[in-house]
């Protein structure tokens, strides 16, 4: 009864006993041009870095987060040694260590590994707690070295250091009353026309909370269950029972002027009911912004802005989207929250407009699991006549700049999408299908950093490299 399609591609994609593939080269590597494969120079985004990091390394005694420059060089990286990856690292802005660096210090890493094995002492027994899970949170500086460490084995998928330098982060629980996990199973089965689902089910549900990680202090907790509706907040047809929600995405957002520092909400992502919530920390109530079939399965929401919540850019991953879509593609779109406009194929349906969208090919742009898009600074098509979006096409490894600029066709204007970046990831992890499931070379989400988060020496010291081959 699970439906789900990573359970299927686990038993589909496993090969039966009495047989394997002796390739010398994975199919990727045969295949793919690997590396960075497009590249036009801008002056407004080439003084930048991407930062990424494998979800599957292909050493496993060495888990590297990378830098990058525009001309495809590694021009630093932290070597995390045999922590796993729990899915992905990034460099937080200034605003968010003052409580931590010194003066002049930058460069700093906030690093989300997989708790070891032998520090797990609780009930996983969901479908994809082992690839989804995280548990330990670090800052660490541009040498590497630790500066403190927090841990939650029940933490997963995505973390952020705040302004006031505590950590806003995803993790979940069992649910303890049997009557709401039957109830969830049960509308959600009832959905996909089945006469009941599985009897007696355990339900995994989110938590959301902000931490100190220095003195250990739960500074919120918000439990989804006491908040969601299974009647409203239905499991997607195509997701397992065991896991009602799914967060993958937690962004703080500051909206009181007077108190810059402190968190008031915390926009969400819930992949498995395709719902972006916005959450109050003040009094724990919470709006769904985006639903299906706006949203489908997606990944990586954010705010463009960090005062409020009127422009979302999103990853519509559309796994098996929900709009009779004659087949799976994916999409990054930004949503105007403050108006509104009828869904395409439901006009009957209203919803926030789109402002900007990047599709292509079927097959040429589409990942049904992880992935992410950040829009750049500085540059926007209201002030400048020109945008930048960061995408991660995270199932194929693959990155990639857009530019967007105002144009006119047929005497309307248009907005004009052209790739002027394009890097995939030339790390082919090894072992068999079930084990690397998300994509041997996949990432789960990369990031444009823009040099004013390192130091002039630390700058030097990178561009003493730019002209070195990335050593992969």
């Amino acid at each position: 009864f699970c439906c789900s399609g990573e359970v299927l591609f686990i038993i589909y994609h496993t090969m039966p006993e009495g047989v394997e593939n002796v390739d010398e080269k994975h199919t990727r590597a045969r295949t793919m041009k690997l590396g960075l494969t497009w590249h036009e120079a801008d002056a407004n985004v080439d003084r930048g870095f991407v930062l990424y990091s494998s979800i599957y390394p292909e050493d496993p005694d060495h888990n590297y987060v990378r830098v990058l420059d525009m001309y495809g060089n590694q021009v630093h990286q932290w070597d995390m040694g045999t922590k796993k990856p729990g899915l992905w690292s990034y460099m937080p802005e200034l605003s968010c260590l003052s409580r931590y660096r010194k003066p002049n210090q930058q460069g700093f890493l906030f690093a989300i590994t997989k708790l070891p094995r032998d520090k797990v002492k609780g009930d996983h027994e969901f479908t994809a707690w082992a690839s989804d899970r995280g548990g330990l949170m670090e800052l660490i500086d541009f040498d590497g070295h630790v500066l403190w460490s927090y841990s939650d084995e029940y933490q997963h998928h995505d973390a952020r250091l705040t302004k006031g330098g505590n950590i806003a982060y995803l993790a979940n629980e069992v649910l303890d009353d049997k009557n709401e996990a039957g109830k969830i199973v049960s509308i959600a089965a009832s959905h996909r026309g089945f006469p009941h689902g599985p009897r007696n089910p355990k339900v995994y549900s989110d938590v959301i909370k902000i931490v100190d990680p220095i003195t250990k202090v739960v500074l919120f907790e918000w439990h989804a269950a006491d908040h969601l509706d299974p009647e409203i907040d239905v499991l997607n047809f195509n997701d397992p029972f065991d896991e009602w929600n799914h967060g993958n995405t937690i962004v703080p957002i500051y909206e009181d002027a007077d108190r810059p520092t402190e968190v008031t909400h915390l926009l969400v992502s819930f992949r498995q009911i395709s719902t972006v919530v916005k959450i109050n920390i003040a009094d724990g109530s919470f709006e769904r912004l985006l639903r299906s079939p706006f949203v489908s399965q997606q990944h990586d929401c954010t705010s463009l802005a960090e005062d409020n919540t009127d422009r979302i850019l999103v990853f519509d991953n559309r796994y098996v989207p929900n709009d009779f879509a004659p087949s799976a593609f994916s999409r990054v779109v930004e949503y105007d929250m403050t108006q509104k406009a009828p869904y395409p194929l439901f006009p009957q349906v209203s919803g926030p407009k789109v402002r900007w969208v990047y599709v292509d090919g079927v097959c040429d742009f589409y990942s049904a699991y992880i992935s992410g898009a950040q829009r750049l600074p500085r540059f926007t098509l209201e002030d400048h006549g020109v945008q930048y979006t960061l995408i991660t096409e995270g199932m194929k490894g693959r990155m990639f700049i857009v530019k967007t600029e105002v144009g006119e066709k047929d005497g309307k204007r248009i907005l004009r999408n052209k790739i002027i970046w394009e890097y995939l990831n030339p790390e082919i992890a090894p072992g068999e299908n079930k084990d690397v499931i998300l994509g041997r070379s996949s990432i789960f989400r990369a990031r444009y950093i823009s040099s004013e988060l390192f130091t002039t020496e630390q700058i030097n010291k990178i561009s003493n490299l730019s002209n070195l081959p990335a050593k992969l």
